[in-house]
């Protein structure tokens, strides 16, 4: 009967994470599609129009954790073809002025920096461990009954 209310606890908790992780994931890609009528203006390197600019200001301006949310996020820019090299330059075309602290304790890297492995390992490992341990922890669970 102990087996069963840890599973049941274990089974519990792994659903909880894996519920706040998607909602995370929800959020960060809401923001990615903001990009996606600016995208022809990242590839050309023409200046984007006001109704590109102005979405873009006002997540650089007023929704950090959107902005953070796809900048540490290079696999759900990828989905849209877009790096973060060139989600930063969007910002810089726009005029936005973007402060590298705001997002710094996610390893985000100025465009001049040639960090991209290291942001992508610290983005998505975390994502990737957190789940390693879940199984595990739910494997170790199953040999115990």
């Amino acid at each position: 009967m102990d087996i069963t209310r840890s599973l049941t606890v274990l089974v519990i908790l792994y659903s909880v994470q894996a519920t706040a992780q998607m909602k995370q994931t929800q959020e960060a890609m809401r923001c990615v599609e903001k990009l996606i009528p600016c995208h022809p203006y990242i590839k050309t390197g023409s200046p984007p129009p006001p109704w590109c600019c102005n979405p873009m200001k006002e997540i650089v301006e007023k929704d950090t954790t959107c902005l953070c949310g796809f900048l540490n996020h290079p696999d759900m820019l990828a989905l849209i073809n877009i790096t973060q090299d060139d989600a930063l330059n969007l910002i810089s075309s726009c005029g936005a002025s973007y402060d590298e602290s705001l997002c710094s304790n996610n390893t985000v890297s100025s465009p001049e920096a040639s960090t991209g492995a290291t942001t992508t390992e610290s983005s998505s490992g975390s994502t990737t461990k957190n789940a390693a341990l879940a199984i595990s922890l739910l494997g170790f669970s199953l040999i115990w009954l």
